[in-house]
């Protein structure tokens, strides 16, 4: 199997299996029957319920469960079955619910809270392998009643593992891969891990002395080479949005060569808007309150109103979540600006600037006279991205970039390097047995020595700014 073969084999395995839920130990165990009114506050639980139980059985499952782009339970629950956000207790409670399930992840308090109300409970936790899924299955199965049915489903499992081994046998290339995730990737000891190593890939995180999922720095991943990156574009606060590839590692051959599957793909092209380049965002309204800034910026003795405030210039601080710079989309406003002409062709004067009116230039409504191009293209509107967010950590690399040429009386001539003796080099990075060959025989001309090898590999950690 080559790189280009994986991406289908790949993405097809990763489909069926990734999005599995997590292995679970029973908390509170209470009494009674098989549960009939069971409320799911955890994606993991939406989507084994689904496989285990009739839908009039569940009262509640979480919002997520209809994103096609992380669930794998959208359209198995009808509209009647309530579905939760922001976990509420009140609302949880409303539900009259007989077992109530959790993960790890949901808030401390309001576990605590579900455990002084009495109501039984039991906590899905994170799993690391697959084993601990079928153990999942297993487990729950008792506590809902159904054990045979989680018996088929553990089988089923088992038996689609063992079939995809059969298959994987027969490849003889494991293409290297890279888990992208937000600047986190995992390695051994998870199951996304096992997913890529059983699909057929190697995991080069593995290479790096990665274990479990950790933070990953552009500069290691460009440095370990993939043939082919797994992206994870979506972010579990709704607020944040979506993410893609930083800049840095767009120039990956991985990249370029178009081998890159991204987890969430529903199957149709989707528009991104977003900044090319971002700086990191501080708050300067307090410069110089030695209570929020202990640091003062130092100001001249004359002109100090020529002092620039901003970044790099002064310490700042970190925002708030009400603070910063924002991005939204939304349907033009229906205010007269200032120079606009109303209905009858008067100018709009300073008085009447920003004043809500019937209608624009003539035209009426904006958005009731054409349109709303947000909707058209279905693009959330009323959701704003921060812009500028500052990362925990960074890791900042720099190259001095020498371009050598010749002078010759008052021109300079640069050298000539040829385009096909660099994809060359890129091949050869990543298989230095390759031979390159002209109409009849090997080329040497094809051949790049060892400095131009040396450049473009150093080229692939360094970002060149507009």
């Amino acid at each position: 199997m080559t790189p280009r073969a994986l991406p289908t084999a790949l993405a097809a395995a990763l489909l069926c299996v990734l999005l599995l839920p997590a292995c679970s130990r029973r908390v509170n165990a209470g009494s009674g029957g098989p549960p009939q009114r069971i409320c799911s506050v955890t994606l993991a639980a939406d989507e084994i319920l689904a496989d285990l139980v009739p839908p009039d059985r569940v009262v509640a499952v979480t919002k997520y469960v209809d994103d096609p782009t992380v669930s794998n339970a959208v359209g198995r629950y009808s509209s009647s079955v309530a579905r939760i956000g922001a976990v509420d207790l009140e609302q949880v409670v409303a539900l009259e619910p007989d077992l109530v399930i959790y993960s790890q992840h949901n808030d401390a308090d309001f576990v605590e809270l579900v455990h002084e109300t009495g109501l039984r409970a039991r906590m899905v936790a994170a799993h690391a392998s697959f084993a601990d899924v079928r153990r999942t299955y297993l487990e729950l199965g008792e506590a809902v009643g159904e054990p045979e049915r989680a018996r088929e489903v553990a089988t089923w499992i088992e038996e689609s593992l063992d079939e995809l081994e059969r298959i994987m046998a027969t490849v003889e290339e494991r293409p290297r891969l890279l888990y992208w995730a937000n600047g986190m990737t995992t390695g051994p000891g998870t199951t996304l891990g096992e997913v890529i190593e059983r699909a057929g890939a190697h995991n080069v995180a593995a290479d790096l002395g990665i274990e479990g999922t950790v933070e990953l720095d552009t500069e290691r991943a460009l440095a370990a080479r993939p043939d082919v990156i797994l992206l994870s574009r979506w972010r579990l606060a709704e607020e944040e949005g979506y993410t893609d590839l930083p800049p840095a590692l767009k120039g990956l051959y991985s990249v370029e060569s178009g081998n890159v599957i991204a987890l969430e793909e529903t199957g149709d092209s989707v528009w991104v808007i977003q900044t090319k380049f971002e700086t990191p965002v501080l708050n300067f309204k307090n410069r110089g309150n030695p209570t929020v800034q202990p640091l003062p910026p130092t100001t001249p003795a004359h002109g100090t109103g020529s002092v620039v405030t901003g970044m790099w210039h002064q310490y700042g601080t970190i925002p708030e979540k009400d603070e910063g710079i924002f991005i939204e989309i939304a349907d033009p406003l229906n205010y007269f600006t200032f120079g606009d002409k109303d209905a009858s062709g008067a100018i709009v004067t300073a008085a009447d600037n920003n004043k809500p009116v019937e209608n624009w230039r003539g035209a009426g409504n904006l958005t009731g006279a054409t349109g709303s191009l947000a909707d058209l293209c279905g693009f959330a509107k009323g959701k704003p991205q921060r812009l500028g967010q500052i990362t925990p950590t960074k890791k900042i690399s720099e190259a001095v970039v020498a371009i050598p040429y010749m002078e010759n009386a008052q021109d300079k001539t640069f050298f000539n390097l040829s385009a096909a003796v660099v994809k060359n080099a890129e091949s050869l990075i990543k298989d230095s047995s390759l031979k390159f060959y002209g109409e009849d025989e090997s080329d040497p001309s094809l051949h790049p020595d060892d400095a131009i090898i040396d450049m473009v590999e150093k080229m692939q950690r360094v970002v060149f700014p507009p």
